[in-house]
């Protein structure tokens, strides 16, 4: 799926079966650093 030089607003409809397996096979979220906002 692509919607190549065109703009606009686009939708998805994720699995989240797929969504789950992806995550699980890379791990970004688990690389973030802790911060606060004051």
């Amino acid at each position: 799926m692509g919607a190549g030089e065109a703009d606009g607003v686009f939708r998805a409809t994720l699995s989240a079966a797929d969504l789950q397996a992806y995550r699980t096979r890379f791990p970004a979220g688990l690389d973030a650093d802790s911060f606060n906002i004051q």
